[in-house]
């Protein structure tokens, strides 16, 4: 059905987007609650799939949202596949809703904004902007007006209202990864362990920053875009295919070893 409506007007797999995507996030709202994990679904990737959803369904026309919502799913979200290698394992709705949030989002939007074929949403209407001062105004603007209302929320709910109930009950968050995580850690704690939740958001907008700027290059050059998009799209298949490979090599390597210690204990008792 993907293959199908991909090639369609944009505004079919904009749909099917939202239909798809939401409902893998209500699904594993559920699955992330039982393992105590819940505090994950207010994370930035969820707030770029409300984005992308709201502009779909409620503002169409509004270029705020389709900035945005360009943006932050085709630069740091898309980007995540790799840095997180998402992966499509059909067996684990973890996995494959991990990497349905992180794609389909950023294929959504450069549908809307190159094959917007019935003039349904804003990035048609307008058309390609001139680059300028007025269009990195609209571009910077839309971004930090909707990723700050979300830092800023983010900061008091999961740092200072709640922050005592995750510890006390030992939930896991995103800033707790980024200080598990050896690649991260050692930067957030750079300033000292004081101000290691100030260095999280700092190397957070530092990153989004960093990639919002990246995908200018993919608003006005539509084979760069394209080419981001099946380059990311492929990394999940072999992701996916690499972990199938080497799951079943373990497998198998287990299979042979427990039958080497039954011959084995045949024998010892043959003797």
């Amino acid at each position: 059905m993907t293959a199908v409506l991909v090639t369609k007007d944009a505004k079919y797999y904009a749909y099917y987007n939202v239909f798809l995507t939401w409902s893998l996030i209500m699904h594993r709202g559920y699955e992330f609650y039982m393992k105590g994990w819940h505090f994950y679904m207010v994370d930035f990737c969820y707030l770029v799939n409300f984005i992308v959803a709201c502009h779909v369904v409620v503002f169409p026309k509004s270029e705020i949202m389709f900035f945005a919502g360009f943006a932050l799913s085709l630069g740091p979200i898309f980007n995540s596949v790799s840095y997180y290698r998402n992966t499509l394992a059909f067996h684990s709705t973890e996995k494959t809703t991990s990497l349905f949030i992180h794609s389909s989002p950023p294929l959504t939007m450069f549908l809307i904004h190159w094959h917007d074929r019935s003039n349904h949403f804003a990035s048609s209407n307008m058309g390609i902007q001139e680059y300028g001062p007025i269009f990195l105004a609209k571009w910077y603007g839309s971004v930090i007006a909707l990723y700050g209302a979300w830092v800023v929320c983010y900061y008091i709910v999961l740092f200072k209202i709640l922050r005592g109930h995750i510890v006390k009950n030992n939930y896991d968050t995103l800033y707790d990864h980024a200080m598990a995580d050896s690649r991260t850690s050692r930067e957030l704690r750079s300033r000292g362990e004081k101000w290691t939740k100030f260095m999280f958001i700092w190397v957070h907008f530092r990153y989004v920053l960093q990639f919002i700027t990246m995908t200018q290059i993919f608003y006005y050059f539509y084979w760069v875009g394209l080419i981001w998009v099946i380059y990311n799209h492929a990394l999940g298949i072999y992701y996916g295919a690499t972990y199938y490979i080497n799951y079943h090599s373990e497998r198998y390597e287990k299979n042979l070893f427990s039958l080497g210690r039954m011959k084995e204990k045949a024998k010892e008792k043959t003797n």
